[in-house]
């Protein structure tokens, strides 16, 4: 019992907060239906700036098209990935928001409807949680821009995409709840842990 909390108080000196899973965006080559002002790699650089600074945007009608395939942004790794989570860092909280899409992914030979996400708050980031799909390339499409301010050419900071478990029991810590900020000696730790499976 002692060599386990001097391990967990080990732990807790390098763990600086929680455990988070990996982003897999910057492992991908985005591209979109066109990019402007910056290009589309800046959707996935980890240069996630400010809000209310525009990084790049996407030009899209007033409202944008609901046809699918015309407006939208994809991701392309060199293997399959499974992700389960996307955090939508905007370049402002006033307008030029995303506030639904529909995700796709590629079989190979056409694209395939995935979920649809619709009224989504208009603010800096938008963290979005869906069901776990592995794909090599996914992109979202049919953009809906219905909140306040202007209604077209959505702009970006980053889009990161959240890597998820494949494996049915994925135990981890997410956070050290408490430790000494000294680790001389054994004392107590408390952590939340969680099955990412």
């Amino acid at each position: 019992m002692r060599k386990l909390l001097l391990c967990f108080s080990m732990i807790a000196c390098w763990v600086t907060s929680y455990a988070q899973k990996p982003n897999i965006a910057p492992q991908a080559t985005a591209s979109a239906s066109a990019c402007n002002t910056g290009a589309c790699s800046t959707l996935n650089d980890l240069n996630y700036g400010s809000c209310g600074t525009q990084q790049m945007w996407i030009p899209t009608s007033t409202p944008p098209t609901s046809t699918v395939g015309t407006d939208y942004i994809e991701w392309n790794w060199s293997i399959p990935q499974s992700f389960d989570e996307m955090t939508i860092h905007h370049g402002q909280s006033t307008g030029r928001s995303l506030t639904g899409f529909l995700m796709q992914t590629w079989d190979g030979t056409a694209w395939v409807d995935g979920e649809t996400f619709t009224n989504l708050p208009q603010q800096c980031i938008n963290t979005i949680s869906f069901q776990r799909v592995t794909a090599s390339r996914m992109r979202i499409t049919k953009f809906e821009m219905t909140a306040a301010g202007q209604q077209s050419n959505p702009n970006f900071r980053e889009i990161e995409i959240w890597q998820a478990s494949v494996a049915n029991d994925d135990a981890g810590v997410t956070l050290v709840d408490s430790a000494q900020a000294a680790c001389p000696g054994s004392y107590p730790v408390t952590a939340t842990v969680q099955n990412f499976g």
